[in-house]
C-alpha cells in the first residue's frame, strides 16, 4: 500500500514539475520575443528621429528633441545609429546588444574556437554564441542587460551577413 501511495505522489510531483517546466519555457519564449520587439521599436524610432533631425531648422534639433523625446540626446543618437545599421543588428536579441556591437572599437580580434573543429558559422558555434547571450541575459539580478562576450555577437552578426543565420534558425 505504501509503495502505491509513493508511486502516486511521485507521478503527481513529476506532472507538477513538467507543467512548471512548460510554463517556464513559454515565459522564456515570450521574454525573448519581447526583447526582439524592443529592438524593432528602437530601429523604427531611430529612423523617425533621423528624419526629424533632417527636417528641423539648423540649431533647432536639441530643443525639438528635448520637447518631443523623453530620453536623453545620447539615447537618441544611439537609436539613430541602430536604425542606420538596422541590416547589421536586426537579428540581435536586445537594443543594448546592438549598441554594443556598433560602438565597439573596430580593431580586429580573433574569434575563439567555439567548439573543437567547428567552423565559425557552424550550428555548434551559433549554439555556443546564443548560449552566451542567454547567460548574459540571465546573469543580471535586476533584469538589466549584462554584456555578453564580443565574440558571441560577432559570430551571430557574421552568420547573419553570410546568410547562415536564417538557415540555422529554420532548423531550430
Amino acid at each position: 500500500m505504501t509503495h502505491e501511495i509513493d508511486r502516486h505522489q511521485t507521478a503527481d510531483v513529476e506532472a507538477q514539475l513538467e507543467a512548471l517546466a512548460k510554463e517556464i519555457r513559454s515565459e522564456l519564449d515570450a521574454l525573448e520575443a519581447d526583447t526582439r520587439s524592443a529592438l524593432h521599436h528602437a530601429i523604427t524610432i531611430g529612423g523617425l528621429l533621423t528624419e526629424a533631425k533632417a527636417t528641423v531648422r539648423h540649431g533647432e534639433w536639441r530643443p525639438w528633441l528635448a520637447a518631443n523625446f523623453r530620453h536623453s540626446e545620447r539615447t537618441a543618437q544611439r537609436w539613430m545609429q541602430v536604425a542606420d545599421n538596422s541590416a547589421t543588428v536586426a537579428d540581435l536579441p536586445t537594443i543594448s546588444a546592438a549598441i554594443a556591437l556598433l560602438t565597439e572599437p573596430s580593431a580586429p580580434r580573433a574569434l575563439p574556437a567555439p567548439a573543437p573543429g567547428a567552423p565559425p558559422h557552424s550550428s555548434a558555434a551559433l549554439d555556443q554564441a546564443f548560449d552566451e547571450l542567454k547567460k548574459a541575459m540571465n546573469e543580471s539580478d535586476d533584469g538589466e542587460w549584462c554584456e555578453p562576450p564580443a565574440w558571441a555577437l560577432e559570430i551571430i552578426v557574421s552568420a547573419r551577413k553570410s546568410g547562415r543565420l536564417a538557415a540555422y534558425r529554420s532548423r531550430r
